[in-house]
């Protein structure tokens, strides 16, 4: 009696293993909801994805250019299948406008490159060791976003696909509301008009970097219009500006032309060389 309470117990136990496999295979067949506790799988969206693809308006083509797996190295060969399970994700959130294409250019030769190429998609070299011996190898990996009214985007050299969903959302939400960028002028009062003129496509802060060679700005671009000082406080700061990815824009002149009118009417022009430290300041950019 007890051997075959044993066996049945048994019996029940896989019997209840094989449903619950089978119901797997089922639900991964028909696209049904994939648990992540940990909320680390690609396909898991964020809240605010979810938002944003949720009020979606226009279509989104989105083409993958990615080698296959066997030709990856070793540090990538988990790329494709997570990108494709973001990229799944992304279509159910919104199937009737977002469309996704696969494309291994290696596979169609020359004709998947050039087609590629008109993309503006490339591919480019990773390290690979491979029997202790070293080499690069040309492999692809690379997003277009064509969203409908909008300029094509290219995400070049997709290495990790973790941080690719929230590169999604932000390069998209950039595209229907453009950020302003912060222009930073540092001039004389005869520059008003360029002042005038970049107000009309940002938001411009005026610095004097005469009294203060270091200041914490937070600005995209740089404009330092006739530099009338140096010191190497400024070089320091104008080095960290442009390493932290921003742009700094030095024009001016070594001369000034300034005019007068004698006793007959007629113009007298004069050159008039101005204080500045234009070699000292550019000599440590280059």
């Amino acid at each position: 009696m007890k051997y075959r309470f044993l066996l049945h117990s048994a019996l029940g136990f896989v019997f209840f293993l094989m449903i619950a496999v089978y119901a797997g295979r089922i639900l991964q067949h028909l696209g049904g909801p994939e648990l992540d506790l940990g909320g680390r799988q690609a396909a898991t969206l964020a809240p605010r994805t979810r938002a944003f693809f949720d009020r979606l308006q226009h279509n989104l083509a989105i083409t993958f250019f990615v080698s296959a797996r066997e030709n990856m190295p070793s540090h990538l060969k988990e790329v494709e299948s997570e990108v494709r399970d973001l990229l799944d994700a992304l279509r159910r959130r919104a199937p009737q406008h977002i469309e996704v294409r696969v494309i291994d250019p290696e596979l169609s030769g020359a004709a998947g490159a050039a087609y590629a190429a008109r993309r503006k998609a490339s591919s480019f070299r990773v390290r690979r060791v491979l029997q202790d011996e070293h080499g690069q190898q040309p492999i692809w990996s690379s997003l277009i976003l064509a969203h409908e009214g909008h300029p094509e985007i290219l995400l070049q050299g997709l290495e990790d696909a973790h941080l690719l969903e929230e590169l999604i959302v932000e390069s998209l939400r950039a595209l229907e509301q453009p950020p302003a960028p912060t222009f930073a002028v540092a001039a004389p009062p005869s520059f008003q008009l360029l002042t005038q003129f970049l107000g009309a496509y940002g938001r411009v802060v005026q610095v004097d970097l005469e009294r203060r060679p270091d200041p914490d700005l937070e600005a995209d671009v740089l404009f330092w219009m006739q530099p009338a000082a140096w010191s190497p406080e400024h070089s320091r700061f104008l080095q960290r500006f442009v390493d932290s990815g921003r742009t700094v824009v030095l024009a001016g002149s070594a001369y000034t032309v300034g005019y007068q009118l004698d006793e007959e009417g007629a113009a007298r022009y004069r050159a008039r060389l101005l204080p500045g430290g234009w070699e000292s300041l550019l000599r440590p950019l280059g």
